[in-house]
């Protein structure tokens, strides 16, 4: 076929589907190729998950030199938790706490209570991330009884609902610090966090 220099050049698709008019097998030959190009059927779906491949591949190899950059890190993140990959992610999440400064932690706490908070991330799995939270940064233990609530975990929220309610009656009594109570409480309530 002579292309024609006005026209706009085509697509290989439009390529294949003028070929196939001519051809002698008809419209069987063309609803196959059209099957094969449509974005529904399995060839089509691997070309983004081929993607997907090499864009994690890439941050992993970004990331054995630059592994101290919480930045790297959160896109990294962010990009696994768009793919729904829930083991890889938290994996990855748990390779960035490990390699990150502690004073760097709170920029990916971030990112990991939003992965951990959507739906179809296991139960046992938010559980035990909020609880490692908690011994990060103690203060968010509300947030934590709003998760175990929500997630209908009412033994749970029990529990730490009253480890907070003694804490506070112990401080606001005796005037101790929170160290003090968690040390003066009962071997039982500090499971909890």
């Amino acid at each position: 076929m002579v292309a024609i220099p006005d026209s706009p050049p085509r697509s290989a698709v439009q390529e294949a589907l003028h070929n196939l008019r001519a051809s002698p097998q008809g419209p069987l030959r063309k609803l196959q190729v059209v099957a094969r190009l449509s974005p529904g059927t399995p060839r089509a779906r691997l070309q983004p998950r081929r993607h997907s491949l090499l864009k994690n591949n890439t941050f992993e190899r970004a990331l054995v030199t630059m592994h101290k950059m919480p930045r790297i890190w959160i896109m990294y993140l962010n990009t696994l938790t768009e793919q729904k990959l829930l083991t890889r992610t938290r994996r990855t999440f748990d390779r960035a706490l490990r390699s990150l400064p502690v004073t760097q932690h709170d920029r990916v706490w971030k990112h990991y209570l939003v992965f951990v908070g959507q739906t179809g991330v296991p139960k046992e799995t938010s559980l035990r991330a909020y609880k490692r939270y908690l011994k990060y940064d103690a203060t968010h233990v509300e947030d934590f009884v709003e998760f175990l609530l929500n997630s209908s975990l009412w033994q749970e929220a029990s529990k730490t609902i009253g480890f907070v309610r003694l804490r506070e009656r112990l401080s606001m009594s005796y005037g101790w610090s929170c160290v003090t109570c968690l040390l003066s409480t009962p071997w039982r309530f500090r499971c909890v966090m």
